[in-house]
């Protein structure tokens, strides 16, 4: 017992001279031998600036999505369906096949066709090339020959007309035949000259342009069968969806008869009516934000652009349709916003007003209120703000700042009033309006204006 206390004793007490050690280091050196502790590095902030800018309330309207196009694709010719090559559901591309024709006759009238082309081009070819040497040289042959043969006979019959004028040892007979065959004989080198005139003239233009035309007009007959054999593939007349198919391999598919229905969902359209109190604050081409109740995981905001405004009111509802077109995300089980869905769309109800404009990812949530990280000569002041209405991505700032003012933006939930930063990237106001307001394309829709 005795050995066991005095042992308990000394540790103790060499802890407490290792304490005091310890104490006594960092009193007079400081950490690790330093007079003073180091200072922190400022944290790095991006900033943007309150800015002035338009801004109107709005009110959510009741709205359905709609597809952007939907088309029931018909056949162009007459025929029976070989093959249906999608199902419902199936995604297609612009110029996709959808279904088949039958097409065997018309392949077979479509070679006949071709090749009959093909000899009519290749006797024009044949006419504009002219004759061959061998063939100028025959002509010229031909033309030697009967001119040696005419030269024979007059020889004979000058040699004869001499003996008959002596002492009439020729008759007449032999004498009228000779000169019988002399005529023969120029008429033979009067029609050899022609012809080698004409080979070497060359073909006519009239032959030409004749064959000119039976050539074009086989080529029109080609191209003819091959658009309407091409008919014969029915293809999708943009990208999107097969939502029916209304045939079937077997049927008999008369001209414009239906084969499926397409949808083009890549954008969609919001259809809400707006009371007609409101509908003269509404303007083609701003932005507006929708809401949708069956996707409640999405915490971006869906922004669109209104695109067409109907003039004229349902007379029941004395409601404008107006539509709204928004660009259709993509997720992993294909696009987010489908056609039928119910969507809220904020529109505006009043006239828009001029005001100080700050995003709302500068906002932070005090338990006083809505603050913001001012950020002056490199430090950090809070701001207590008083809020008014918002529109997409901004908020109206009633009081507090000022247009021009700096105001953290992205890191400021851990910044302290009278901290040091670094501030890094400084966004322009605009761009930070950018998903708020898309840029404004032609509305399909006259607004009525």
């Amino acid at each position: 017992m005795s050995f066991g206390f005095h042992q308990r004793t000394n540790l103790a007490t060499i802890a407490l001279l290792s304490g005091a050690m310890v104490v006594g280091c960092f009193s007079t050196t400081g950490v690790m031998g330093q007079d003073k502790a180091p200072d922190l590095v400022p944290s790095l902030v991006h900033v943007s600036k309150a800015y002035e800018g338009s801004i109107a309330p709005t009110s959510d309207f009741v709205g359905t999505t709609l597809p952007l196009k939907r088309s029931v694709v018909g056949s162009a010719v007459d025929g029976r369906v070989v093959q249906l090559a999608v199902e419902v559901g199936h995604e297609v591309k612009e110029g996709d096949p959808v279904a088949q024709l039958l097409t065997k006759t018309l392949e077979l009238e479509l070679a006949a066709a071709r090749a009959e082309y093909k000899l009519r081009d290749a006797e024009l070819l044949e006419l504009k090339n002219g004759a061959l040497p061998q063939e100028i040289a025959q002509a010229k042959n031909r033309l030697n020959a009967s001119e040696i043969r005419r030269d024979f006979l007059r020889k004979r019959f000058d040699r004869m007309t001499r003996l008959d004028s002596g002492n009439g040892i020729v008759s007449d007979d032999e004498l009228q035949e000779v000169q019988s065959l002399l005529d023969a004989g120029e008429q033979l080198v009067s029609e050899a000259k022609e012809a080698l005139a004409l080979i070497e003239r060359g073909t006519r233009p009239e032959r030409i342009v004749a064959a000119e035309a039976r050539v074009e007009q086989q080529k029109n007959l080609v191209e003819l069968l091959e658009d309407r054999l091409a008919k014969y593939t029915v293809r999708a007349p943009f990208s999107g969806f097969v939502i029916r198919e209304l045939t079937e391999a077997g049927y008999w598919l008369s001209q414009g008869g239906a084969v499926v229905e397409i949808i083009q969902i890549d954008e969609v359209e919001v259809e809400v009516y707006v009371p007609e109190s409101y509908i003269r604050f509404v303007k083609v081409g701003e932005a507006a934000v929708l809401k949708f109740d069956a996707l409640p995981d999405v915490t971006e905001p869906f922004v669109g652009r209104i695109v067409s405004i109907v003039p004229e009111a349902e007379a029941r509802s004395r409601t404008f349709p107006v539509r709204v077109r928004l660009k259709n995300p993509r997720g992993d089980n294909g696009y987010l916003v489908k056609p039928g869905m119910l969507a809220k769309c904020a529109l505006p109800v009043g006239p828009s007003k001029r005001t100080t404009l700050i995003p709302k990812d500068a906002l932070v949530l005090g338990q006083v209120g809505s603050q913001v990280k001012q950020i002056v000569e490199g430090k950090v002041r809070t701001v207590n703000v008083q809020l008014g209405i918002s529109q997409g991505s901004n908020v109206e700032v009633v009081q507090g700042l000022q247009p021009g003012d700096v105001i953290a933006v992205f890191g400021n939930e851990r910044l302290r009033d009278g901290e040091s930063v670094r501030v890094g990237k400084v966004i322009d106001p605009e761009n930070l309006q950018a998903v708020a307001q898309p840029p404004t394309i032609a509305p399909a829709v006259s607004d009525g204006g």
